[in-house]
């Protein structure tokens, strides 16, 4: 379970882009009515508002401990299988979860400049993206560091192997997958 705080500011987290979409309607709505004046940049809103809400919804999901593609798809299992499936989960959602929270943040701040067809900024739809992932990978760090000693040994040795034939595979393979 998470701690009262993570709680508190979950909640908070979620209300946010709940809260500022129905005031988005409203305005699109009025101005559209009343001043017969569309406003374009509804959508490009909407859009952030979407991507927003879905991954903080996402790392709501990781700060109670809940995974609904594991639980889902560990019911259909045997216990011993379904709790591997749970610890491997957990040892991969730090990994995966900052990645994305790397490179969202990271396109933000190369389309810094840039704008939407309606003239917003293009940054806005990564930040909220980034933002949330990071709160992901902060709750999966959280949940990740409380396992015990030895299956956290054993999830970076899985880590490690598979950073190993990741290499390998660069190294012996025709044409590498390096940057350049």
């Amino acid at each position: 379970m998470s701690s009262p705080t993570v709680a508190q500011t979950d909640r908070c987290r979620r209300g946010t882009p709940a809260a500022a979409e129905p005031h988005r309607v409203v305005a699109s709505v009025l101005l559209r009515s009343w001043f017969n004046a569309p406003v374009e940049w509804a959508d490009d809103v909407a859009r952030g508002l979407m991507v927003g809400s879905s991954f903080f919804g996402a790392a709501s999901a990781i700060a109670r401990a809940e995974n609904p593609g594991v639980s889902s798809s560990s019911t259909c299992c045997r216990p011993v299988r379904a709790a591997s499936s749970i610890r491997r989960a957990r040892c991969w959602s730090p990994w995966v979860s900052g990645y994305v929270a790397w490179t969202a943040l990271a396109l933000g701040w190369l389309t810094t400049g840039q704008t939407t067809g309606s003239g917003l900024p293009l940054e806005l739809t990564f930040y909220p993206m980034g933002l949330g992932a990071l709160c992901m990978t902060l709750f999966a760090l959280d949940i990740f560091r409380r396992r015990p000693a030895a299956e956290l040994a054993g999830g970076v040795l899985v880590v490690a192997a598979r950073r190993a034939l990741y290499r390998a595979w660069d190294r012996l393979s025709p044409v590498p997958c390096r940057r350049r």
